[in-house]
Parts: C-alpha cells; sequence; structure tokens
C-alpha cells in the first residue's frame, strides 16, 4: 500500500503532511494549505483561495522559489478551550 501511495505522491495525485513524526495523505486534488495542531495533531485542510496567493508571493519574493504546500501550525480552537482531542479533518 504505501509503494502505492509513494508512486500516487511522485504523479501528484496524492500529497503527505508530516505530523509529529507521522506521516498523513491527502488528495492533492487542488493545492491549497494545513493547519496543525501542535497539541491534539488535529490537521484542518484550508483551501481559500488566498493560500494561493502566499505561494505566488513566496515565489516572487525569494528568486523562484517554488511551494510544495504551505503549513500553519498552532492551537485550534477546542484545545483553545480546553475541549481538545485528536481527530483528522482533511
Amino acid at each position: 500500500m504505501y509503494r502505492t501511495l509513494t508512486i500516487f505522491e511522485r504523479i501528484g495525485l496524492v500529497h503527505t503532511v508530516l505530523i509529529g513524526g507521522r506521516v498523513t495523505y491527502g488528495l492533492a486534488d487542488h493545492p491549497h494549505a494545513h493547519a496543525i495542531c501542535d497539541t491534539c495533531a488535529r490537521v484542518t485542510a484550508l483551501r481559500s483561495t488566498a493560500w494561493g496567493h502566499l505561494a505566488a508571493l513566496a515565489h516572487g519574493e525569494a528568486n523562484g522559489f517554488t511551494s510544495s504546500g504551505i503549513i500553519v501550525r498552532g492551537q485550534c480552537d477546542a484545545c483553545l478551550t480546553g475541549a481538545g482531542e485528536a481527530t483528522d479533518q482533511d
């Protein structure tokens, strides 16, 4: 199974996100960013077009740097209020 996922990643069908030593796979249907909670490891896909603008800005500001993904780290609302538990939402 993992060999197949590696091939899918190579050809751009899936993307990987490394979270605390654990690899998470997601469908690469269109570019998007991920928010990851440092407390409960919850992953949320951020699909706003603003993330594409950020990748374009990085490309312009960093002499052609190409982004393969954007990860925002912090604490989710549930952990900030004390009700967090680990879940994946991608």
